[in-house]
């Protein structure tokens, strides 16, 4: 179905207005076809203990904010604010304490650099006038041994459908659990 699209951005448009038979509020997309975000709170979840864990990215320019500077905030770690897009708003809004992403240095370098951690969920963006968004609190994990670049992602096939490499401008998105191990596999982290 959706070979029929010139690509899956146009698809999720079709899918997401309800045009020719697609997706409308409340349904789901129909069988075998990956979203690649909208749905990824649900999609990249994985059991641990009780609870769900996903995996996500970061992005963040390092003239404004480094991993040198996330790792500089210690355990205490700081807040990711600066959020204006209401997809990257969702996926803030489904973070939760513990669950892990990639710190990914973009523009200047594009590459994965390190691992971070939630551990503040979904808040008030003090820097928001609006009031309509938020932000969570990340702390630095480790630091990749190899960083991963932009290229390598989008050379190796496991990565062909990872949402940085489909919708490069989302500030945060989900990761699957087959991109987070590929990622740390190519990182170093193996």
């Amino acid at each position: 179905m959706v070979a029929q699209y010139k690509c899956i951005r146009t698809y999720v448009r079709v899918c997401l207005a309800g045009l020719r038979g697609g997706r409308r509020r409340g349904q789901a997309c129909p069988p075998g076809v990956k979203l690649g975000y909208g749905e990824a709170s649900r999609r990249t979840r994985r059991p641990v203990g009780n609870a769900a864990m996903a995996y996500w990215l970061f992005k963040s320019e390092p003239a404004t904010w480094s991993w040198d500077q996330q790792v500089a905030a210690g355990a205490a770690g700081t807040f990711w604010n600066g959020v204006r897009n209401h997809l990257a708003k969702k996926q803030l809004m489904a973070m939760q304490v513990g669950e892990q992403g990639f710190f990914y240095h973009s523009n200047e370098g594009k590459a994965v650099v390190g691992l971070v951690e939630v551990i503040r969920p979904y808040y008030p963006d003090h820097t928001d006038e609006t009031g309509r968004f938020g932000m969570v609190d990340v702390r630095a994990v480790k630091a990749l041994p190899r960083p991963v670049t932009l290229d390598a992602i989008k050379a190796d096939p496991v990565l062909a459908e990872m949402v940085l490499v489909n919708n490069s401008r989302l500030s945060v998105q989900p990761v699957t659990e087959a991109e987070w191990a590929r990622v740390c596999a190519l990182g170093g982290l193996g």
